[in-house]
């Protein structure tokens, strides 16, 4: 059986992740899957752990980047071979879809994503009043941690003061996407929007060195209430 966790929620993913592991009680071994070749691969599930009776491969960010005849011929080795070793792969998002209907044989597939209500709100920034985004935040609040929705409005803020400014958009995001990103920080000034990027890596830096008697949660409150 090969396991493959992904999803755009790597904080969920990578707790899971840790759970999984602690319940083979197997020998652990990482592996960087930007970097693996076949033979490296060969030599790991074909020797016998010296600690322990199992042993788990772990590879992480595999499916990364372009797709290679060796990491094709890496994956056939996997999926298709009888092998003693517990073969794991942790990816640090989401896996495309057409990748997914490529693994052939028993797999187990783990996808971990933000709820949808949450890119709801962060969408809705500066096309709603903040009465609406107020609601929207609490409710967002009741699915996920407000540590984690923090960094999801840092990361919007970001992504839209670069598609304000810079016509180059990050390879982090596809292209559909950063045109999104442009419509929605039209409704800012470039100044605004870096105003507000400013307000809240203070909030990071309060909240982080303790010199504001609120919470995150407060802060945030005050924060959208007055976008």
């Amino acid at each position: 059986m090969v396991t493959v966790f992904h999803g755009n929620d790597i904080a969920e993913s990578r707790s899971n992740l840790d759970k999984y592991l602690r319940s083979l009680n197997s020998e652990l071994i990482f592996m960087d899957g930007k970097k693996i070749s076949m033979p490296e691969i060969i030599l790991v599930t074909g020797t016998r752990s010296l600690l322990s009776e199992r042993k788990a491969v772990i590879i992480e960010n595999f499916f990364r980047g372009a797709a290679k005849k060796e990491k094709n011929e890496i994956l056939d080795y996997l999926f298709k071979k009888d092998l003693s070793s517990e073969i794991v792969f942790w990816e640090n998002r989401k896996i495309e879809k057409a990748r997914i209907q490529r693994l052939t044989g028993k797999v187990n597939l783990q996808k971990f994503e933000y709820p949808q209500i949450l890119f709801k709100f962060l969408d809705s920034i500066g096309r709603m009043d903040p009465a609406w985004l107020l609601a929207s935040f609490n409710t967002v609040l009741k699915e996920r941690e407000a540590e984690i929705v923090f960094a999801m409005i840092i990361r919007q803020f970001r992504l839209m003061i670069i598609a304000r400014t810079d016509n180059a958009y990050p390879p982090e995001i596809p292209l559909w996407q950063f045109a999104k990103f442009q419509k929605q920080a039209a409704a800012f000034s470039a100044a605004k929007l870096l105003f507000l990027y400013r307000r809240l890596l203070l909030i990071d830096y309060q909240v982080k060195t303790g010199q504001t008697p609120y919470t995150l949660r407060q802060l945030l409150d005050i924060f959208i209430a007055t976008l």
